[in-house]
């Protein structure tokens, strides 16, 4: 019985919504318009103008940034500069040191505001020991055999570094 209620319910709404629809579409009124006036056009006689703000000033003396001068090869510089930024190279946080490590060639460690040092690394000891401070001055003896040593320890730490 409900089902005839809803069924009956259902189709009286749609016939009810068909006839108003049909009733609607066929008494509109036409859309009326409105009669175009003419439009004059008037030629445009005006030049262009660059806004205040569009002014770009240039410097009368382009100035070009010199690159930095490298370090020379096998100073001081060179190897420090090398030393902080190499990927192979420790840095110590508690010592605030970088070092690095030749396996039988050589032991440098870098630590800022106090110098560079630089050991041969040889098994019995005697290998001579190579300090410099921040400023590239080898400190400590002024015997010309050690001087042409550290600046072979030197020259050698600079090309392994560069690799």
């Amino acid at each position: 019985m409900k089902f005839n209620r809803f069924n009956l319910f259902t189709g009286f709404v749609s016939v009810s919504m068909l006839g108003l629809l049909s009733a609607c579409a066929t008494t509109s009124e036409p859309v009326k318009t409105a009669p175009v006036a003419p439009v004059a056009v008037i030629p445009d006689n005006s030049q262009p103008s660059t806004p205040i703000g569009a002014f770009v000033v240039e410097d009368p003396k382009p100035t070009v940034d010199k690159p930095e001068a490298l370090p020379e090869r096998g100073s001081v510089a060179s190897v420090i500069k090398k030393m902080e930024t190499s990927p192979y190279t420790l840095y110590w946080k508690d010592n605030n040191s970088y070092s690095y490590y030749i396996g039988g060639l050589l032991d440098a460690e870098y630590q800022p505001g106090t110098g560079l040092t630089i050991q041969e690394a040889k098994g019995d000891d005697s290998g001579i020991t190579c300090k410099f401070d921040d400023k590239g001055k080898l400190s400590g003896s002024g015997d010309p055999k050690s001087n042409k040593a550290c600046s072979e320890l030197m020259f050698t730490l600079d090309d392994e570094l560069s690799d």
